[in-house]
C-alpha cells in the first residue's frame, strides 16, 4: 500500500488514462487502477478503480474480470473502505507512485461526508452521472424501437408530435450543463413544500412520457 494514499496500488498501471467506451461510465477515464474483480473473490479495497468525467468529477467503481467496462460502487459496497485511513477532510491526497504524481479522493463523496459529518450540500455527482448515462442509452434504444408505433395512423398528428418532442427533449437533456440540481441526499420526508412539488411534477412527467418504463411485472 502506498504510504501517502490509502487505496492499495495494483499492477494494472497500464490501464491508467484508458477511456471507457461502454457501460454506465462511458467516456470517462481511469485515473486510479485497482485489481480486476474475479467471481470467486470478495470485493475489497484492492479492487477499487476511480474514473473521472469531463467535469473533473470522480466515480469509484470496480471492474469484473469478464466485463468490458467497470461498474459503479453503490452504498452497499462502502463497507470495504477502512475509515480509519481517511485522514484528509478535503478527501484529496497528493502522492507519487512509480514516478507519477496523483491528486485523488480516497472515499466516495457521500461516504466521506458522512464519515466527517459534513453538510450534504451536493449530491454524489459521480454516481448520479454514471446511472444517468446508462439510463440515457436505454431511453435512446427504447425510443428507436417504438418509433414506428408512435407514428401509426390511429393517433392524431398533433398528439404524436408533442409526445415525440417531449421524449426527445428529455433524452437529449444535458444534466451536466443545467444549473438546477436536486440534492438527493435529503430524505423525501424532509423536503419542503416547494421541493416536494417539483419532485411530484418531475415524476408525473416521466410517467406520462415513458409509461412503459414504470410498469410493474
Amino acid at each position: 500500500m502506498n504510504v501517502s494514499y490509502p487505496l492499495p496500488a495494483s499492477n494494472n498501471q497500464r490501464v491508467l488514462g484508458y477511456q471507457i467506451n461502454s457501460g454506465p461510465l462511458n467516456m470517462q477515464k481511469i485515473v486510479w487502477a485497482g485489481c480486476f474483480f474475479k467471481e470467486e473473490e470478495e470485493l475489497e479495497m484492492k479492487h477499487v478503480f476511480i474514473s473521472q468525467n469531463s467535469m473533473s468529477e470522480y466515480t469509484h467503481c470496480y471492474w469484473p474480470y469478464d466485463s468490458k467496462h467497470p461498474l459503479i460502487l453503490s452504498s452497499e459496497h462502502y463497507n470495504i473502505f477502512d475509515l480509519s485511513l481517511a485522514v484528509k477532510k478535503s478527501n484529496r491526497y497528493l502522492f507519487i507512485l512509480n514516478g507519477q504524481s496523483f491528486f485523488l479522493p480516497y472515499l466516495p463523496p457521500s461516504l466521506h461526508n458522512t464519515h466527517f459529518n459534513l453538510k450534504m450540500e451536493f449530491c454524489d455527482k459521480g454516481m448520479i452521472d454514471g446511472v444517468f448515462a446508462m439510463h440515457h442509452q436505454f431511453c435512446k434504444k427504447a425510443l428507436k424501437r417504438r418509433k414506428r408505433n408512435i407514428k401509426f395512423k390511429g393517433f392524431k398528428k398533433s398528439r404524436v408530435t408533442n409526445l415525440t418532442k417531449y421524449k426527445k427533449y428529455i433524452i437529449n437533456f444535458d444534466v451536466l450543463e443545467n444549473k438546477h440540481h436536486m440534492n438527493l441526499n435529503i430524505p423525501i420526508e424532509s423536503l419542503n413544500t416547494q421541493q416536494k412539488e417539483l419532485l411530484d411534477q418531475a415524476a408525473t412527467l416521466l410517467h406520462m412520457v415513458f409509461p412503459t418504463l414504470f410498469k410493474v411485472t
